[in-house]
This record gives C-alpha cells, structure tokens and sequence, in this order.
C-alpha cells in the first residue's frame, strides 16, 4: 500500500510540473499574441473628414 501511495505522489510530481511548464509558456505567449494581433489589424487613419 505504501509503494503505491509513493508511485502515485511521483506521477502527480511530474504531472504538477508538466502544468507548470505550460502556464509559464502561457505567460509567455499570449501577450506577444495580443502584440501581434494589435499591430496586424489593418485599421485606416480617421483624418476627422466625411469622404
């Protein structure tokens, strides 16, 4: 019974860190994803008159 608790505590290690690994690429990405969505928008300038 102990060995199998110790089994799953590791797999439930590796399964923390594997999440952990993915958040912080997440926190990396997704802001350079907002960048590059803001600055891909093809948006022509308002110059205040009605054509």
């Amino acid at each position: 019974m102990s060995s199998m608790s110790i089994v799953g505590s590791e797999r439930a290690i590796a399964e923390a860190e594997l999440v952990l690994k993915l958040t912080q690429s997440a926190f990396f990405f997704t802001p350079l994803g907002l960048i590059a969505t803001v600055f891909g928008m093809n948006v022509n300038e308002f110059e205040g008159k009605l054509t």
